[in-house]
C-alpha cells in the first residue's frame, strides 16, 4: 500500500482535532500513513544538555551581574542538574521547561563579558541546547502523532463494518473498486476498453492519483486512445488530493514516450489583443514557477488572428480612502459610470 504523510494537522478549525485527524484517515483510507515508530528519548537528550549546562555555567560566571545571558545559563545549570534524577513525562517536562529561558531571542551585552569569543561561545551553548529541545519536542510531537494515528485504526473498521451493514458505499469505496476491478481482472479491462475506445478527460488538473490511475487502465498503452486537457494553474482540488505536480509528471511522462506528445493550447479566443497584452504582462511577473509547489511558469496567451488592435483596458482610478464593503462597491460603481466617454468603443 503507498505510504503517505497525513496532513491532519494544521493550525485552525477542525484539522487541529482528533476528529480532523479521524477524517483525513478515513479519507485517505487507500493510502498507510506515514508515522513515527520510535518514541522520543528525553534521556538522551538530557545527556547532551548536560555537558552543555556545565559549560555554561562556567562561561555566566565571568560575565558581569544582571546580564540576561548569563542569568539564563545559570538557570539552565539548574534544571539540568534538577533533571538528573528524573525519567519518562516527569523528565520531558523538566526539559521542555528550558524553552521558557528563550535562547533564542537573548544574545546578551557585549559590555558585560570578560571578551568577544567567551560571549559568542555562551550564545552558541544557548544555540545548541535551543537545537536539542526543537528536536525533542518534534520527537515528541511524531511519537503522539504515532499513538493517536494507530489508535484512531479502530474507527476505520468500525466505519467498514457500519457500511456493509447498510450496504453503503462512499465516493473513495467507489473509486477503490473500480480500480481495483480494472487493475487485477483483465476480462474487466478488455471490456470496457471495446466499449469506449477512446477517452477524453477535460479539467486533467481536478484528476486525484486514483482518478488518474483508472483512467490509464481503462486507455492501456496505446498512443492516442486517451486525451486529456488541462491547466496545472488551475488546480484548486488539493483539498480531494489533486496536485498540480501530478498533471506536470503525466506530461513530462507523454513528453518521453514514442507516439505521445503534448501540445500546449495558447490561444485565446475570446479576448481582445490589449487585454491579452496587459494579462500577459502582469501574469508574467506574478506567477513564476516553483517545483516545490508544483506552480509551474507562466505561458503567454495569443489573441485569435484578425481582431481589432484598439484600445481594451480602461484604468479605473477613484479617491474613496479607508472604505470598504458596500461603502467601496458604491464609489467604485460611481467612478465607473462617470468614466463612461472613455470607455473603448463608446459612443
Amino acid at each position: 500500500m503507498p505510504r503517505s504523510r497525513s496532513r491532519a494537522w494544521g493550525s485552525w478549525g477542525e484539522r487541529t482535532s482528533l476528529r480532523g485527524l479521524c477524517r483525513r484517515l478515513l479519507e485517505q483510507r487507500d493510502l498507510e500513513p506515514l508515522v513515527a515508530d520510535a518514541a522520543s528519548d528525553p534521556a538522551a537528550c538530557r545527556d547532551a544538555i548536560l555537558p552543555l549546562a556545565l559549560r555554561g555555567l562556567e562561561l555566566a560566571s565571568a560575565a558581569r551581574a544582571g546580564d540576561a545571558l548569563a542569568d539564563r545559563l545559570t538557570a539552565l545549570g539548574r534544571i539540568a542538574v534538577e533533571a538528573q534524577p528524573l525519567a519518562g513525562d516527569a523528565l520531558a517536562e523538566k526539559l521542555l521547561a528550558i524553552e521558557g529561558l528563550q535562547f533564542g531571542r537573548i544574545f546578551g551585552h557585549k559590555g558585560h563579558w570578560p571578551s568577544e569569543p567567551v560571549l559568542e561561545e555562551a550564545r552558541d551553548v544557548g544555540r545548541r541546547v535551543k537545537a536539542l529541545l526543537d528536536a525533542l519536542r518534534a520527537e515528541a510531537a511524531e511519537s503522539l502523532h504515532g499513538r493517536l494515528v494507530r489508535a484512531l485504526q479502530e474507527v476505520l473498521v468500525l466505519y467498514a463494518r457500519r457500511k456493509a451493514e447498510a450496504g453503503l458505499l462512499d465516493f473513495l469505496d467507489l473509486l477503490l473498486l473500480a480500480r481495483n476491478a480494472l487493475r487485477e481482472r483483465e476480462a474487466v479491462r478488455r471490456q470496457l476498453r471495446a466499449r469506449w475506445p477512446y477517452l477524453i478527460i477535460d479539467e486533467f488538473q481536478d484528476t486525484d492519483p486514483l482518478q488518474v490511475e483508472i483512467a490509464f487502465l481503462l486507455a492501456g498503452q496505446r498512443p492516442g486512445d486517451l486525451v486529456v486537457v488541462g491547466d496545472a494553474k488551475q488546480s484548486i482540488y488539493r483539498f480531494r488530493r489533486a496536485e498540480a505536480t501530478l498533471f506536470a509528471e503525466v506530461a513530462r511522462k507523454a513528453r518521453e514516450r514514442p507516439g505521445f506528445a503534448v501540445l500546449p493550447l495558447v490561444q485565446n479566443f475570446r479576448s481582445r489583443p490589449a487585454i491579452l497584452r496587459f494579462v500577459n504582462r502582469v501574469f508574467g511577473e506574478l506567477i513564476r514557477a516553483s517545483p516545490e509547489s508544483g506552480q509551474p511558469a507562466y505561458e503567454a496567451i495569443a489573441p485569435r488572428p484578425g481582431l481589432p488592435e484598439e484600445p481594451s483596458v480602461l484604468a479605473l482610478a477613484f479617491d474613496a480612502p479607508f472604505a470598504e464593503g458596500e461603502t467601496l462597491l458604491q464609489a467604485e460603481a460611481a467612478a465607473l459610470a462617470a468614466s463612461w466617454p472613455r470607455w473603448p468603443g463608446a459612443s
